[in-house]
């Protein structure tokens, strides 16, 4: 009887922990949300644009590299091409990766990106024309660089930081019982 009594007495105390948890992290939760899901951008932060590094090259020199990958990526209309060569995430980090730039559009450019110390959401790279690339480079899971990336000059036109933090964390009303904007 008195193992009973000592077993009820001992789930009615880890009945009132777990209540006693789950409110505190109810009323938590409460505290870390956002009224909507958006993705903050400023000006870049240095220390991170310190590691990426843009290499201006003969044309030849990246196409030989792109000659013998595969994945190549052509611009929109032909006369570029772009290779990303994404670190080995099996192994430990810090990962560099870098991407492989050539464009005939303005002048015959190549360019080489060498990323380092970036975390495992990688760099990807996308043609916006045939002269321009974007490249998103992750340092964490909500932390990324936007980088715009003239070919034809070798230089950044466009950087940015983005804070994905709010996509993360708990609206602090259900979607119905929000009101809209400007209402």
């Amino acid at each position: 009887m008195r193992r009973l009594q000592a077993a009820s007495a001992t789930g009615h105390t880890i009945g009132l922990i777990l209540l006693t948890l789950t409110a505190t992290s109810a009323a938590s939760d409460t505290e870390n949300c956002v009224d909507e899901h958006v993705v903050k951008y400023a000006a870049e932060n240095s220390e991170w644009l310190s590691r990426v590094q843009i290499e201006r090259t003969a044309p030849a020199v990246v196409e030989k590299t792109l000659a013998r990958r595969s994945g190549v990526v052509a611009s929109p209309i032909g006369t570029g091409k772009l290779f990303v060569d994404q670190a080995d995430m099996t192994k430990d980090a810090p990962w560099t990766s870098r991407v492989y730039v050539v464009t005939q559009s303005p002048v015959a450019n190549g360019v080489i990106v060498t990323v380092s110390d970036h975390s495992n959401g990688g760099v990807r790279a996308t043609w916006l024309n045939e002269k321009l690339v974007f490249l998103q480079v992750w340092w964490g899971r909500i932390r990324s660089t936007d980088l715009v990336l003239d070919v034809g000059l070798g230089r950044w036109i466009y950087a940015e930081s983005a804070d994905s933090l709010a996509l993360i964390l708990p609206l602090c009303a259900e979607p119905e019982a929000r009101t809209p904007r400007g209402k």
